[in-house]
């Protein structure tokens, strides 16, 4: 019973204690107090806080009280005189733990606060206070030393900020982040805090949960936890991990992941730029070594498009150095933003090969000085590659180097459209005249199919290898090829041609050669062989075959890549007797912008002569070659070619030019004056009306090569 009284009496007397001090405290005029606040404030941090509005107590036994616009000094040399300002400062204290000279807050509350964190230009914070002797906050033991000896910091239980800022300025970078607080609430659990954030940022409203590390382990330096999740600018998005060092050096280790509708809806925080596409998402783990950064388990996703790998960024040298390898089932180009919507260059107006231009080939100088802003080291393989609807490469592999300006594409690899490719590729920007060189090579191109998928023709059959070893100079593409050195070759054979294609593999004569083809839609192609040899940026022709069974075509010549002045000469000749005026020998000149398709003023008389004459002296006054190579026309006598016995180079002069074996090219004939239309009505009667027939023919040509360059 003695034991009861005793407590019963100790109670009696705290509460006669906590009554008085309640009764105390309630006639008390804080504002005699504010200067001793203001001074204790200042030998605990080494900085000045202002008290400027009215103090108010809120008396029990958690008393709280209020203070009205306050002030609080930034750190010596900060960007700005204050750290913090608060138009309310509110802060629930217990009363007993006060007793054993502990300090418990049971709730901090800031409303209207801008608040800046910034680090100097050495990565000191202005969180890191100093006492009024000039030392430096002991905060690794959770004490700071004050005048009167060690003083422990506050146990705070919750904080809520209303309508608030938070500035983040890292003096070392110039970076600066400012987010707006709607609302915040953080309370503590052991060494966590429970954070639940919302707010905006470039005004873009966000929402956070999750858990954070305690201010004890953000100012002792250690590995600070993270634990987030929510939705930022329509993105759903988790942040786990921790940051190591984070108030000089962060080093993070934290699994990212973002995921949302439309990408162009995260502009307003990355700062413009980003297409309008989705579904997106991506997603790995962040990590540091030093000066490089590492994402590693990374997936990106854009649509159908999916992209898997690592990659790596060193930070510590002139340049940053990208690296990684990336993988990929379907990278779809077509599905990517801008992929057909986007307005070309040509259309801007800026690209060199523009509807005001000269040129075909863009003088528009290339973005050289884009190599020489990072360097890099990445693979990346693709199982499938899509450029467009129907165009595909399959098992995709690129190798990339940068070094320095120097881009090296060693190699590329692929199959596109069956045929095997494999491209080597050196732009060497680091000069102050830049170098290309580029080998490539296609085998087994199936382009029956590719025209198929193209929907160009459906009849269309044949394969073709394309051979291409080049090498120039210059800041764009037409002066590159300005000074072009090196050799082409495209060779197919057998195959199925039409009317249509011709424009596309008889360089855009499908109206000249149309005709020769007769009534039939198609005609089987026995051999297509172009070879040209580059010197200085003139373009050599060393072969222009095509053999069909009903007619063929040799073209001699050269292009000037420079000028884009085309000089180039094609006999013809038909396997049918009664397409035998139609076999115009022709000329093409102009410039590739504005070619011009002439016929030969004496080939192309004969041609008008032989609808009524003997054939078998009109074809004997056909070019040498136009005999020799096309030797398998149709005879006076309407005798089989030998070309329809066989495909061996000895029987198709066509093949034999592709293995070497026989002329390279037709001979342009010696100049001679075209005889004028009432000449060719005296010799055979109607050949006027004929030759018209031949301009119209020529004149439609031109339209379809006007076409093809893009005129």
């Amino acid at each position: 019973m003695k034991l009861k009284w005793i407590l019963t009496g100790i109670a009696a007397v705290i509460i006669a204690v906590v009554v008085a001090a309640v009764a105390i405290l309630s006639t008390m005029d804080f504002e005699q107090y504010r200067g001793l606040i203001e001074a204790e404030a200042k030998k605990a941090t080494g900085r000045d806080l202002s008290l400027n509005g009215p103090i108010d107590l809120s008396i029990s036994l958690t008393p709280a009280i209020v203070v009205e616009d306050v002030t609080f000094s930034n750190a010596e040399g900060g960007s700005r005189e204050n750290m913090a300002t608060l138009d309310r400062f509110e802060a629930q204290v217990e009363l007993l733990p006060l007793i054993s000279g502990d300090i418990k807050i049971n709730r901090i509350v800031l409303v209207n606060g801008d608040i800046l964190l910034e680090t100097d230009a050495n990565g000191t914070p202005n969180w890191q206070f100093q006492t009024a002797d000039g030392a430096d906050s002991d905060s690794s033991s959770g004490e700071s030393s004050g005048g009167g000896g060690s003083q422990k910091l506050p146990q705070v239980d919750s904080i809520a900020v209303e309508n608030s800022r938070i500035t983040y300025i890292n003096g070392a970078t110039g970076e600066q982040m400012s987010v707006a607080i709607d609302s915040l609430t953080v309370t503590q659990e052991g060494d966590r805090l429970n954070v639940d954030l919302s707010g905006n940022y470039q005004d873009t409203p966000f929402d956070l949960a999750g858990t954070v590390g305690s201010p004890a382990i953000l100012m002792s330096g250690g590995s600070y936890p993270i634990d987030l999740s929510g939705t930022a600018a329509g993105a759903d998005l988790s942040l786990s991990g921790s940051i190591a060092n984070i108030t000089a050096s962060p080093a993070p280790d934290l699994t990212v992941s973002v995921s949302g509708e439309n990408l162009s809806d995260l502009n307003a925080v990355a700062g413009g730029g980003l297409p309008s596409a989705g579904p997106y998402e991506f997603s790995g783990r962040v990590t540091s070594e030093g000066t490089t950064y590492k994402v590693d388990g990374m997936t990106v996703r854009l649509n159908d498009t999916a992209l898997a790998g690592n990659l790596a960024v060193d930070m510590g040298g002139e340049r940053p150095r990208v690296s990684g390898n990336l993988t990929s089932e379907l990278l779809d180009l077509s599905d990517l933003p801008g992929a057909e919507d986007g307005e070309s260059a040509e259309e801007s107006g800026d690209a060199g090969g523009g509807s005001d231009s000269q040129y075909v080939i863009p003088d528009t100088p290339l973005p050289l000085a884009a190599l020489k802003t990072a360097d890099a080291d990445l693979n990346v393989k693709i199982d499938t590659l899509v450029l467009q609807e129907g165009m595909e490469i399959q098992a995709f592999d690129l190798t990339v180097n940068l070094q320095n300006g120097r881009l090296a594409i060693t190699p590329l690899t692929g199959v596109f459209s069956g045929g095997q490719m494999n491209l080597d590729l050196t732009l060497d920007g680091s000069q102050e005249t830049p170098t290309l060189a580029s080998v490539f090579k296609m085998t087994g191109l199936d382009y029956g199919a590719l025209l198929r998928s193209m929907d160009v023709s459906e009849d269309v059959e044949g394969v073709m290898d394309i051979n291409l070893d080049v090498n120039g100079r210059g800041n764009s593409p037409h002066q590159i090829a300005s000074t072009l050195n090196g050799t082409s070759e495209v060779i197919s054979e057998e195959g199925v041609i039409t009317n249509k294609i011709l424009a596309i593999v008889a360089s855009g004569l499908g109206e000249v050669m149309g005709p020769l083809m007769g009534d039939d839609k198609q005609t089987r192609l026995r051999c297509l062989v172009s070879r040209f040899a580059f010197t200085d940026g003139i373009a050599e022709s060393k072969a222009m075959v095509l053999d069909s069974d009903t007619f063929s075509v040799a073209g001699t010549g050269d292009i000037d890549l420079g000028t884009e002045e085309l000089d180039l000469y094609f006999d013809t000749k038909t396997r049918e007797a009664a397409l035998v005026s139609l076999a115009i020998p022709f000329q093409m000149k102009g410039t590739m912008k504005d070619p011009q398709v002439v016929p030969d003023p004496s080939g192309a008389l004969k041609g008008v002569l032989g609808a009524g004459t003997n054939l078998e002296g009109t074809l004997g006054q056909i070019s040498n070659l136009g005999t020799s190579l096309l030797g398998g026309g149709q005879s006076s006598s309407g005798g089989e070619s030998s070309a329809d016995t066989g495909t061996t180079t000895e029987d198709n002069p066509c093949l034999a030019v592709a293995s070497g074996e026989a002329p390279a090219a037709a001979e342009e004939p010696a100049a001679s004056e075209e005889p004028a239309p009432s000449q060719a009505e005296e010799i055979v009667p109607g050949a006027g009306d004929a030759g018209k027939a031949v301009e119209d023919a020529v004149k439609g040509a031109e339209d379809k090569i006007k076409n093809l360059f893009g005129d």
